[in-house]
């Protein structure tokens, strides 16, 4: 068992030496790529390879433009959302007066109703009297004759 493990170990350990030796005696991709560079290349074979030539100027422009459409969509932005505003309020506004409507048109109803019931007191009130009025009436008369038959 420890001969296995130690061919095991051996073999992981010859395995990867080669690709530790290799990146010390060959280019890698990046060295390969720098040797090829050649004047036109986007970097150059010195540290600053990035190049400043009419790059602030185009930099410049290009967040201009970029702040231009940032401020336009800011704008359209405030626009729609002042726009959703006011479309609230309208609603707000619409709501509320069907709501005084509602209320007006309650109270109009419930008058209507007291008014009816005040014309039905009054006529009932009206009726009673009338026949208390009889009653009386019928009364006196019969005193009267009470009065004359004696």
């Amino acid at each position: 068992m420890k001969k296995i493990l130690i061919l095991i170990v051996m073999a992981i350990f010859a395995v990867s030496t080669p690709a530790v030796w290799a990146a010390k005696d060959r280019p890698g991709a990046s060295d390969k790529a720098f040797e090829k560079a050649n004047e036109n290349a986007k970097f150059k074979k010195d540290p600053k390879w990035f190049d400043d030539k009419g790059k602030k100027a185009e930099d410049e422009l290009n967040k201009a433009e970029k702040d231009a459409e940032k401020a336009k969509k800011k704008t359209e932005h405030e626009a729609k959302k002042k726009q959703k505003e006011a479309e609230k309020a309208k609603r707000k506004a619409e709501r509320d007066a069907e709501k005084a409507n509602r209320e007006t048109e309650r109270n109009r109803i419930r008058e209507q109703k007291e008014a009816e019931k005040a014309k039905m007191e009054k006529q009932e009130e009206a009726e009673e009297a009338k026949k208390n009025a009889e009653k009386k009436s019928g009364e006196m008369k019969k005193k009267m004759r009470k009065g004359l038959g004696q």
